[in-house]
């Protein structure tokens, strides 16, 4: 989360919650000015412990932080898609979880710390099994909709029609 805290900018804030010598420690909310906000626990002016991060166009982080870093829980996006697992605490990217798309086809695998999909494997709305790794991580459904590319890098991943093997 440090990353997140970072991306949606730490300066202006708005806090209201319990404080220690100082510092935001123990529960409180976080108004950030571009409409973020986070509702959760704090340790020595971070978020540490259960919290909630949500963004203003309804993408939401909610689960364990340690040092402003998410390293569990769920990543729910406004479109319906959601993964939940762990997270590599230096970077927020994914470490190992499922991911369930909006058509509830189900993604289950590791990621390395780069954001690269290591392997896994896809449960698809007919309730098949597809084993993927890196070489083949393009999934094509029966109709360009529901076609995905299981790759996720710095808060990126595609669902939609693809085009000679490319999103489009």
């Amino acid at each position: 989360m440090q990353f997140l805290f970072e991306w949606i900018g730490f300066l202006e804030f708005l806090y209201k919650g319990d404080w220690k010598n100082g510092k935001r420690h123990g529960f409180g909310i976080q108004l950030f000015p571009n409409g973020a906000k986070f509702i959760g626990n704090w340790k020595k002016n971070m978020a540490h412990g259960f919290g909630w991060l949500e963004y203003i166009n309804g993408t939401s982080y909610e689960g364990k932080y340690e040092d402003n870093c998410i390293i569990e829980g769920t990543l729910k996006y406004f479109s319906g898609t959601f993964f939940s697992g762990k997270f590599y605490k230096e970077s927020s990217l994914f470490m190992e979880g499922f991911i369930r798309f909006r058509d509830n086809e189900e993604f289950y695998g590791e990621w390395a710390p780069n954001g690269v999909t290591v392997i896994g494997h896809l449960i698809t709305s007919r309730g098949e099994k597809m084993f993927l790794k890196q070489e083949n991580l393009v999934r094509k459904g029966e109709e360009l909709i529901s076609s995905k590319i299981i790759y996720y890098n710095k808060g990126c991943f595609y669902e939609g029609g693809l085009f000679r093997d490319h999103y489009d």
